[in-house]
């Protein structure tokens, strides 16, 4: 919540009775990290909780993949049933034998036309979703990708979800591991809801916040990570 809302955490401390009397203010409560940019100069972060946005045309499995960050979706619970998905999922993650807390954020398109306002944008890690069975749904985040991060220096992973169907040609002028390949990202990341969940994508995700090297390091050190898995 500090991350996503920081006002409004200042309103739940003061309904929990966050004493201030003892404190100077309310921000004692708050730890203030160092900016992001001298992370990405070192190429590690000192944090523990990172923003991971997910983006993806409409239809391409984003709430799904969402959702299974923080459970089973062959669990049934009428809850989430009734209140949908949420704008945020929040879950620990084990990277290199540290706790790391990461934050999805599915990120809404209204209309592939639409452009991505900046705080849709930034963000630690962007995780760009199609539909492997959807012959128009890569050209999307292959566009996104060249328009809002191919010249950043936030760390990108693609995952080809439904992989339990069957993979079709993308209508596109480069299909996903060519195109990948020529931006020195890694591969596809194949992903489904059915039958056993994987949860290592969510390790690379939480990796490359944690150590937001650019490029092919960025290869070198997931595959470290899946070596440990």
């Amino acid at each position: 919540m500090t991350l996503v809302d920081l006002p409004r955490t200042f309103e739940y401390l003061a309904y929990l009775g966050y004493n201030i009397y003892e404190n100077e203010s309310q921000l004692t409560a708050v730890q203030v990290t160092r900016e992001k940019k001298i992370d990405l100069a070192k190429k590690q972060s000192s944090r523990n909780v990172y923003q991971c946005h997910v983006i993806g045309p409409m239809g391409a499995g984003k709430s799904s993949f969402c959702r299974s960050f923080i459970r089973s979706l062959t669990e049934k619970s009428s809850h989430l049933e009734n209140t949908g998905t949420p704008t945020c999922t929040v879950n620990v993650v084990q990277v290199y034998g540290q706790e790391k807390i990461m934050i999805l954020r599915d990120i809404n398109v209204r209309n592939v036309s639409d452009p991505l306002l900046p705080h849709e944008v930034q963000c630690d890690v962007a995780c760009l979703i199609y539909d492997i069975n959807n012959a128009k749904s890569f050209e999307y985040i292959a566009r996104i990708y060249i328009k809002y991060f191919a010249e950043s220096k936030i760390p990108v992973l693609m995952v080809a979800c439904k992989s339990d169907l069957e993979e079709v040609k993308q209508d596109y002028l480069l299909q996903p591991v060519t195109f990948c390949q020529k931006y020195k990202i890694l591969p596809p990341q194949n992903f489904t809801v059915k039958g056993h969940l994987r949860k290592d994508v969510f390790v690379k995700l939480a990796t490359m916040a944690a150590f937001p090297p650019h490029g092919l390091e960025a290869k070198l050190i997931v595959t470290r990570v899946l070596e440990l898995l």
